[in-house]
């Protein structure tokens, strides 16, 4: 065997070797409530929110649809409770 060869095929094994073999634990952590949120403690909020939206829509040139258009109208509505009370 050529020592080129073997100098390649050695260094491709060490390089495949240690990147297989350091590998990190997976680590977690708990997550505070409130931790990302400014919210004051004891306030409720109320949420609502409306959409509307208008245009065409597009199929595949294999369907025989045309002129297809839509119309939709949405609301939402919600409330945010703040976790720590």
């Amino acid at each position: 065997m050529c020592p080129i060869r073997f100098t390649t095929h050695f260094m491709a094994a060490l390089a495949a070797c240690v990147l297989t073999g350091v590998v990190s634990p997976a680590r977690a952590q708990d997550i505070e409530p409130r931790a990302y949120s400014n919210a004051p403690v004891g306030v409720n909020f109320l949420i609502a929110g409306y959409a509307y939206t208008r245009g065409g829509v597009s199929f595949d040139p294999a369907v025989p649809i045309t002129n297809a258009k839509i119309d939709t109208s949405s609301d939402r509505r919600g409330v945010a409770i703040p976790l720590g009370r």
